[in-house]
């Protein structure tokens, strides 16, 4: 190889993106460059090798102090061999080794100064300005001394009194080192003003997240907290482009700050694994000092025990430990790095520091925060713990005498029967469990004297554990157990309907259980069933009786939902309707003043029931009449899956706006009940109907609820889906990229199997938009990575067309041009057996555009001939004809551009032949003036200058007569460029100035 072509290799090299790929072939380069003898290209391959330890994803800082002093020793042996560029990076690079070498404490002080006085002597030597240096020296006393000290300040006047070089860091980074002393003298205003210009313009690689770390406190401390959210969102991002090695120190310090640990947890287990294996001492150490800070936090808003593990494997942070036992670990690892450099640096500043930042005072919360896996951990959003003074549930039950404690419970136990609150239940269970034991051992009598009561309560703990079982789920048979024991102590306390009724409820747990053993097991339970509340009927009153109707009608459709054999199901469930409607017509009769809670829900249940035949409008009655059993405030959950149900018959009606204050609704009883699970499904569908509204900012709320409610285990990837549309169509750009790697971590930790082609459908569905909030932001590697994640999961799904949308979108996003080619590829192959004509001749159309680029022009026009003759052939409805006109203008109009970039010009005229037109009969001016100009370009290559002028002005004059500006501006821009390139500058700005407007 000759040293051409290696000195050809390094300079490609400079131009690849960094990570581990730029690394290994600039370490390769420097290899061959020693091999063949020549220092010129040891130089320059060294000078391409140090940015790439110094940036990006695979950043390797401590090696760069090899190559550094490598370059310096051959600069001693012969300055004058190194060319401008190499000098230059030389003595840049200097500025990297002197504050680099400041971060491992194992460094002597003295070697830190020797080589900041050597690159002092070196820019003297070479005539260069000191402001570089002086920069240097301040970045050295900042950290040995702190920023309080005296000769820190000095150090600073004396770096800021002296003019900029040549060799000065970019005029986005010295600002950032200013705002850093600011903030850290207590001047946050200061440190907002001189932070603005580089917020708003960014500057570099490391620019504006490195800007953004320096002022986010001081925008917190002054106030401004919409801005802080923002800037912390989009550092973040910024940050996270380094994968495994981002620098998420001061976002997580700054989620302790304002109490938002759920999403400082979320940033702090990306790159917790970094405490251990990064090799720079100094970032292990920021890292440390902020997650103890942020796990302190944690453990006093009374999670101590919350699980925290390392997203990342090969670290002692990998396996979930809890949170306090974290916190301790970090906090003993940031002290014992800051004393390893107090230690060398024979002062107590870093140990001061750090100190600061774990003991650093709690924030007011940001409402604008980016949002989090887990909000129940914030700062406040724990619900507080019942008090031993607020004279309820345990508390009351065990400060009083036993029988007076039965009386209390008794009230309360009427009081949540009617309101069915979960924490009502919660503190009646509560106390009973604090009282019963002491009735044994304190006042056993009363085991006999009020056995009526002990077994009332003894019923309602049993069904508060009910409640916890989710809708649809199957109770553990041993609560069927401990209702059958129960309920005979009713019977035999003289409450035979009361005691009946239990055995009702006992039963079905236990029908339920078995549902799949055979049609006979159901159609023996149903036996069951309808004697036992015939027998509640013959015992007691006539709510008794309803209300066992009511139980019989609940169950007989639940098994009809569950039971595998159609025929019974089939049965079950009519007999249940049956059973609905008479109990319906029973409570009808009734006064509802002395119904209790219970049979209040189950009439409410009925009614439910006896609308799954009943048209939408006959259905809402029902409700109606529903909903009046149960007024605002009373059973809970009852109300919730009424609204729920109202909300299904008014979308299906069309009154969507009404259907989703219903859902509203539904989802606050659910969460007063305690039902979790419906309470996210109710506030999901709420969002999606807000969405059809066109009320993005309120869909993401209610979306954001739903996700906050579902369990760390549930995947929701439709809830994932519509978040991701209502955050990105509310302007929310940066948390609809931060939800789609949300989508893409979960994908990855619990992918769909296929099983259910439902959740692989919405799973593809969530990863399809979370890929397209990530083309917003320009991250294209990303998005194409996530569309082929969707496609895959497609795949799953009967639905061809969407993982043929997914390979489209993926293409769409790659840089990698036979990468693109093969996703197109596989597109018309899938789109092929979708049905939708046009979508596959567009795929088509995509297919051929990326061949070009990686075959040629021929193989692409051979591929958009053989479209042109499928949709010319293609047997088409009269309704479709205007579609096949445009698709075969699109077919032309790319054939046009082929040619031209093949330089054929003669072939683009002839092939551009009636193509503008037919835009034009379809109502497409857009793309008609498109192909005008490239028709322009076509006779400008051709040779025929003055026909494209005369053309193109032609043009832009009808559209200016029609007012359409930007059409004339895009022909007579396309005209001003053909004459600039044929020599008429003057000419082109003529044109350009009457049609541009400027």
């Amino acid at each position: 190889m000759t040293t051409t072509d290696l000195a050809d290799r390094i300079e490609a090299c400079d131009e690849m993106p960094y990570g581990r790929e730029r690394t290994l072939l600039a370490e390769r380069l420097v290899a061959e460059a020693d091999a063949a003898g020549d220092v010129a290209l040891g130089v320059g391959a060294r000078h391409v090798l140090i940015p790439s330890y110094f940036y990006g994803p695979a950043a390797e800082p401590q090696k760069i102090f090899a190559a550094f002093a490598w370059n310096l020793a051959r600069w001693d042996e012969d300055p004058e061999a190194f060319e401008a560029v190499d000098r230059h990076s030389l003595l840049w690079y200097f500025k990297w080794v002197t504050g680099e070498v400041l971060n491992y404490p194992q460094v002597p002080f003295a070697q830190a100064e020797a080589t900041l006085a050597d690159m002092r002597d070196r820019y003297e030597r070479a005539g260069e300005g000191l402001a570089p240096y002086e920069g240097s020296r301040y970045v050295q006393a900042s950290h040995r001394y702190g920023e309080a000290d005296p000769r820190t300040a000095e150090a600073f006047e004396a770096w800021v009194t002296l003019p900029r070089t040549g060799l000065s860091d970019c005029r986005a980074c010295e600002p950032s080192t200013r705002v850093e002393r600011l903030a850290a003298l207590g001047r946050h205003e200061d440190a907002v003003a001189a932070a603005g210009p580089v917020l708003a313009d960014g500057g570099c690689a490391e620019q504006p997240q490195r800007m953004i770390d320096a002022v986010l406190g001081s925008l917190l401390a002054c106030g401004d907290v919409v801005r802080a959210a923002q800037e912390h969102a989009r550092a973040t991002r910024l940050h996270r482009r380094n994968g495994p090695q981002a620098d998420l120190a001061a976002q997580v310090h700054a989620c302790a700050l304002v109490g938002r640990y759920g999403r400082g947890l979320d940033l702090l287990e990306d790159v917790l694994h970094q405490v251990e294996t990064s090799t720079v001492p100094w970032s292990r150490m920021m890292l440390a000092a902020a997650g103890a800070r942020l796990l302190d936090g944690l453990v006093t808003a009374g999670h101590a025990d919350e699980p925290v593990a390392a997203a990342r494997p090969g670290s002692r942070f990998s396996t979930p430990r809890p949170a306090a036992e974290v916190r301790t670990d970090l906090r003993e690892t940031a002290l014992g790095l800051a004393g390893a450099f107090d230690d060398r640096n024979g002062t107590t500043a870093v140990s001061q520091r750090v100190t600061a930042r774990l003991t650093a005072a709690d924030l007011p919360d940001v409402p604008a925060w980016p949002r989090t896996r887990r909000p129940r951990l914030d700062r406040g959003a724990a619900a507080p713990a019942t008090s031993a003074e607020d004279g309820s549930g345990a508390a009351a039950a065990g400060a009083l005498p036993p029988a007076q404690g039965l009386d209390d419970l008794l009230r309360l136990r009427d009081e949540v029967s009617a309101t069915g609150a979960a924490d009502g239940w919660d503190r009646l269970v509560a106390g009973w469990s604090a009282l019963r034991p002491r009735v044994v051992a304190e006042a056993s009598d009363l085991l006999v004297a009020r056995a009526v009561d002990v077994a009332r309560l003894d019923v309602a703990a049993v069904r508060h554990e009910l409640t916890a079982v989710p809708d649809g789920g199957r109770p553990d048979p041993a609560l069927r157990a401990r209702l059958v024991t129960v309920g005979a102590a009713l019977r035999s306390a003289g409450q035979e309907a009361e005691g009946l009724l239990v055995a009702l409820q006992a039963h079905g747990i236990e029908a339920i259980a078995r549902a799949d053993a055979g049609p006979g097991s159901v159609e023996a339970d149903l036996t069951e069933a309808t004697r036992l509340a015939d027998a509640v009927a013959a015992a007691g009153d006539a709510a008794a009786a309803a209300q066992a109707t009511a139980e019989l009608a609940l169950l007989a459709v639940r098994l009809g939902q569950t039971v595998a054999d159609p025929a019974v199901a089939r049965s079950a469930h009519d007999g249940g309707l049956r059973a609905a409607a008479a109990a319906a017509e029973a409570f009808a009769v009734l006064d509802p003043a002395g119904l209790d809670g219970a049979q209040r829900g189950r009439y409410a249940l009925a009614l439910l029931v006896t609308t799954q035949r009943a048209g939408h409008e006959d259905a809402l009655t029902l409700l109606e009449r529903a909903l009046a059993v149960l007024p605002a405030g009373t059973r809970a959950y009852e109300r919730a899956v009424v609204l729920d149900a109202t909300a299904f018959r008014l979308a299906a009606l069309d009154r969507v706006e009404e259907a989703a204050d219903a859902l509203d609704a539904a989802a606050t009883d659910a969460r007063t009940s305690g039902n979790t699970a419906l309470a996210a499904s109710c506030a999901a569908r709420a969002g999606g109907l807000l969405l059809d509204l066109d009320r993005p900012g309120e869909a993401a709320e209610r979306l954001e609820r739903a996700l906050a409610a579902l369990p760390p285990t549930a995947t929701a990837w439709g809830v994932h889906a519509d978040l991701v549309v209502a955050l990105g169509r509310a302007g929310r750009t940066l948390d609809a990229a931060d939800l789609a790697d949300t989508v893409e971590r979960l994908v990855g930790e619990r992918p769909p199997t296929g099983d259910d082609p439902q959740e692989a459908f919405d799973a593809g569905r969530a990863a399809f938009v979370g890929a397209l909030a990530l083309r917003t932001l320009d991250e294209g590697a990303a998005a194409a990575r996530l569309a082929t994640t969707s496609a895959a999961l497609h795949a799953l799904h009967p639905q061809s067309l969407a993982r043929a949308e997914a390979l489209d979108l993926a293409a769409g996003c790659t840089e990698d041009v036979p990468e693109r080619v093969r996703l197109l590829a596989e597109a018309v192959e899938v789109a092929a057996g979708a049905d939708d004509r046009w979508f596959a001749a567009d795929l088509r159309r995509r297919h051929a555009d990326a061949v070009d680029d990686a075959d040629g022009p021929d193989a692409a026009l051979a591929l958009l001939a053989g479209l042109r003759a499928d949709v010319t052939a293609a047997d088409v409805p009269a309704e479709e004809e205007a579609a096949r006109t445009w698709h075969l203008a699109a077919i032309g109009h790319l054939e046009t551009a082929v040619l031209l970039r093949a330089d054929r010009a003669d072939a683009a005229l002839a092939a551009l032949a009636g193509v503008a037109q037919a835009y034009g009969d379809v109502g497409d001016d857009d793309n008609a003036v498109r192909v005008t100009c490239l028709h322009v370009q076509a006779l400008h290559q051709g040779g025929r200058t003055d026909a494209a002028e005369a053309l193109g002005r032609a043009v832009a004059d009808q559209a200016l007569a029609q007012g359409r500006s930007g059409h004339a501006r895009a022909v007579g821009g396309t005209v001003a460029r053909v004459l600039d390139e044929s020599g008429d500058p003057e000419a082109a700005d003529e044109v350009w100035s009457r049609y541009s407007g400027e």
